[in-house]
């Protein structure tokens, strides 16, 4: 004997899915009959096909599963019902009034193209922030990288005491008092070096 559409449900939610098949044929039926109504019932060029709305039925038959409470003693067929009117109505186009003012709904696709431009789309001409930052980062470092070699380079063609000098002093940071101490002179030496 088979189980009830409930009792599938239900051991479908304590983790039992391969029980999925077993249910969806009780109710698939039930399914295609609605999705055959719903369409019949389309304005003519709704572009909507049967398999649309089949589709969308199977999506709606997997959310009455997950939400099932076998102790509201609601059949599952019922809530299986109100999920398929909600899932043709949304592949239908049609929305509640909470769904139209919600913005995702009035977004246009970054797939717009672009008027006049031909190959161009919206995603194009957004900036991402993330990339020009990166991109900022990139070009500074390579900037002073080449910097640093053009000052190694003027720094080669000064005598090895100035160079040394210079690296400690603007590289490393190193103050007057302890180059002056290291190389055993007068911090005005240094200086003037």
């Amino acid at each position: 004997m088979s189980m009830t559409n409930e009792e599938l449900a239900v051991k479908i939610q304590q983790g039992e899915r391969d029980l999925i098949p077993e249910l969806w044929e009780q109710v698939e039926r039930f399914v295609k009959l609605l999705a055959d109504r719903r369409l019949q019932r389309l304005p003519a060029g709704s572009g909507l096909e049967s398999d649309d709305l089949y589709d969308a039925g199977y999506i709606a038959f997997m959310n009455a599963v997950e939400r099932f409470n076998v102790e509201r003693n609601a059949s599952f067929i019922t809530l299986l019902s109100m999920m398929l009117k909600t899932a043709f109505a949304e592949a239908g186009g049609y929305r509640s009034r909470r769904q139209q003012k919600d913005p995702l709904h009035h977004a246009v696709s970054l797939e717009t193209p672009l008027t006049g431009e031909e190959n161009y789309f919206l995603e194009d001409v957004i900036p991402d922030d993330r990339a020009s930052a990166a991109f900022e980062d990139t070009e500074r470092q390579v900037y002073l990288e080449q910097l640093r070699n053009e000052l190694e380079n003027a720094l080669s063609a000064l005598p090895d005491q100035q160079s040394d000098i210079i690296r400690r002093r603007f590289y490393n940071g190193d103050t007057l008092h302890a180059i002056s101490q290291d190389m055993g002179t007068t911090q005005e030496r240094v200086r003037q070096v």
